[in-house]
């Protein structure tokens, strides 16, 4: 039987925030081709693809609610971490704006790093 280790935790948060990174890579090339290289200089990268998509490129429209439930659990990962645990189960504990706290197994971890790279073009 395998312990999982906190280092084991943090593994997985790394391997959501680089998938990610490498997701808004491909957006942000996408929005380049598309002749938006000024626009991109400022602001996030996912707001200017749903500006985007919504004028120009309304067949990638499915994928913003995609997009959106992804980026909430990123953000919750990237701004919200207040606890690592591996006391009972595995965990990462994350509290967002709201004041509502998430946990995240890393089981979920995995699972999300594969979400964001089925979105990945």
């Amino acid at each position: 039987m395998t312990t999982t280790t906190i280092d084991d935790i943090k593994f997985e948060i790394g391997q959501v925030h680089v998938v990610w990174s490498f997701f808004e890579a491909d957006l942000r090339k996408r929005l380049v081709e598309a002749g938006f290289h000024e626009q991109i200089k400022r602001g996030s990268i996912i707001n200017h693809w749903r500006a985007y998509v919504k004028q120009h490129a309304p067949e990638h429209a499915s994928h913003l609610q995609r997009i959106d439930t992804l980026v909430v659990k990123r953000n919750l990962l990237a701004h919200g971490i207040d606890r690592l645990s591996i006391e009972t189960d595995a965990v990462v504990g994350c509290t967002g704006p709201d004041g509502e706290t998430k946990l995240f197994s890393i089981a979920e971890l995995k699972e999300l790093s594969d979400e964001i790279n089925q979105l990945r073009f």
